[in-house]
């Protein structure tokens, strides 16, 4: 099994990130990552 990288977005810090992956993993962000995904 191996995964390819789709997608990726930058932070200046690893608070900001984990506060967008949070985001992204609630409901409302999953709609988000879906539209995201969708215009790849």
């Amino acid at each position: 099994m191996s995964f390819k990288l789709v997608y990726k977005e930058k932070y200046q810090t690893r608070l900001e990130a984990r506060e967008r992956e949070k985001y992204l993993k609630s409901y409302s962000g999953s709609k988000e990552k879906l539209s995201i995904l969708e215009a790849l």
